[in-house]
């Protein structure tokens, strides 16, 4: 017989697995040329390929997961409580406890038309417990070493599958796998009822390639910690812009004039996510505007987790821990929205709460809580923005402390940038620069709010014009005087009397006063200063006499 692959059309994702062909290359075409028309399935030849690497066009960077509640790439131990979706395992299972699988929700992976509702690419270990796969969904083990697949009880009656320890019977099991449904309760399916240890077996290879899978999550999650969204502020809960978030409770808000269509980000370290009392949101996330939270963490984190009111929108929210290895999952609040730690061994044994989403990890070890059905559903575009570089104006020398900058457009800022004096001034939203009382050389940037990188740059020079103050003449009436400045270059002259020259020669009538505007030819700085020349009265000496 051929194993065909059915792959499920996604918009960035295919998923394949086999089916058990009864009629051959035939049966295989005429599926293939049934699911085109349909636009449901496509039968093809090989195994299970789940990968979608996040690019430049917007992507759900969650992709190769599929719908999994909890999907890893080795081992998985679980004790308590359920997931409501189904779980993919790519190494081995260890059962400690009893447990529940796809609860509410078997996802849409299926296998000869059956739905998968656990997938386990390695071995299983069963220590205590009863493990239970429900809605119909079906089991595939990759290695049934030391277990029993009981397709019929020991009566040889149609029951609920059981997969327990070779040493053990049906009716009496230590620990077992059960599937909630019989062998032959899937009539309808598309398929040859019922399924057996020849016709689409609970013991065969994994059909999902883990490998490509996380090859492709482990670069969407590195490619989220880089992405160019809009960048997310933190207040207060009078909306006051916040720099220290401890002892908080956060609200997360998206800046002025936000660009559409890009996901809203929040770059946070693990030690001020811990910080924090509880984190809110002033906004929607959305399909197109998912939030992103990359935590920046070292190889080893313990998640402090505390209450987060998202307001139901958690399948559009990815908590993204990049650089973990070891991921513990500790306080008492509940996630709400998908955990992507690709590299880490994810630890949830303290935490009892639920996680509202996605588990994607190396490893899993759940004892406590519930993993609830709400696989992430938005779309993230992180292709850089053109940058529309603004204009800043040209650079410009002053004498006074205080300057008018050019008017910044919409979505445009002004920020001081740096100076050559170690002095630091201010500048308002609308490019008035103050405090220029330092001479030397100050920049000022004006950026887009949301690429930083996206800016243009003024220097403006503080000079200083020193010049020697003029003096005040008395005369006698009828005296000329000539007065002024000597030795100076590079310099202009405007005298009252609309003369250009360095000195002025005057012979007023009466007490006058003498303005001059001298300017910096290098700077472009203006002086003014006045001179009084006072006219003395003509002292009278009296008549000649003999």
């Amino acid at each position: 017989m051929l194993k065909a692959i059915s792959v499920i059309l996604y918009p960035t994702l295919f998923m394949l697995f086999f089916y058990k062909s009864p009629n051959g290359l035939n049966h295989v075409l005429s599926h293939l040329l049934n699911a085109i028309s349909k636009k449901i399935a496509v039968y093809f030849f090989g195994f299970l390929l789940i990968g979608t690497v996040l690019n430049s066009a917007a992507q759900n960077p969650l992709a190769p997961a599929g719908k999994f509640n909890v999907f890893t790439q080795s081992n998985v131990t679980l004790v308590t409580n359920e997931s409501e979706g189904p779980i993919a395992i790519g190494g081995n299972l260890t059962v400690e406890g009893n447990y529940q699988v796809a609860f509410t929700n078997v996802g849409d992976v299926k296998v000869g038309n059956i739905p998968i509702g656990l997938v386990v690419a390695g071995g299983v270990t069963l220590t205590s417990g009863q493990l239970q796969v429900n809605n119909k969904g079906y089991v595939k083990i990759g290695t049934c070493t030391g277990l029993t697949v009981w397709y019929k009880d020991n009566n040889n009656a149609f029951s609920p599958i059981r997969i327990t320890k070779s040493s053990d019977t049906y009716p009496s099991p230590s620990a077992w796998i059960q599937i909630n449904n019989q062998a032959d309760g899937w009539a309808g399916y598309e398929q040859p009822n019922p399924v057996s240890s020849t016709n689409n077996p609970v013991c065969e290879a994994s059909p999902i390639n883990f490998t490509t899978a996380f090859t492709s999550l482990k670069t969407n999650s590195t490619n989220l910690a880089q992405c160019q969204g809009v960048s997310l502020v933190t207040e207060n809960a009078n909306g006051d812009l916040l720099t220290n978030i401890s002892g908080q409770n956060l609200f997360l808000d998206v800046p002025a004039n936000p660009i559409a269509g890009k996901p809203r980000i929040w770059n946070v370290s693990g030690t001020d996510l811990n910080a924090i009392n509880e984190l809110n949101l002033r906004f929607t996330p959305t399909a197109s505007e998912p939030l992103i939270i990359n935590v920046s963490t070292g190889t080893a984190f313990t998640w402090n987790v505390k209450n987060q009111n998202v307001s139901g929108t958690m399948k559009y929210i990815i908590w993204n821990f990049p650089n973990a290895t070891t991921l513990n999952i500790e306080g008492n609040a509940t996630i709400e929205g998908s955990v992507l730690a690709p590299n880490a061994a994810v630890v949830k044994t303290v935490n009892q709460s639920n996680i509202e989403g996605q588990l994607i990890a190396q490893t899993y070890n759940q004892s406590g809580g519930e993993m609830h059905h709400y696989p992430f559903e938005g779309n993230v575009d992180c292709a850089s923005q053109v940058c529309v570089k603004p204009n800043a104006g040209k650079d410009t020398t002053v004498c006074i402390a205080t300057v008018q900058l050019k008017a910044p457009q919409q979505g445009e800022a002004w920020a001081f940038l740096s100076s050559s004096n170690g002095n630091t001034p201010s500048i308002s939203g609308a490019g008035l620069a103050a405090g220029l009382t330092v001479t030397g050389q100050y920049k000022f940037v004006l950026k887009k709010i949301q690429d930083s990188n996206c800016s243009d740059t003024v220097t403006v020079t503080k000079a200083n014009f020193v010049l020697a103050s003029l003096s005040d003449y008395d005369i006698c009436p009828g005296e000329i005087l000539t007065f002024g400045y000597q030795g100076l270059s590079n310099v202009t002259y405007k005298w009252s009397d609309n003369t250009t020259g360095p000195t002025i020669t005057v012979k007023p009538t009466q007490t006058t006063k003498y303005s001059v505007v001298v300017t910096s030819s290098n700077t472009g700085c203006s002086i003014a200063d006045t001179a009084q020349v006072t006219v003395l009265t003509k002292p009278n000496a009296g008549k000649d006499t003999l």
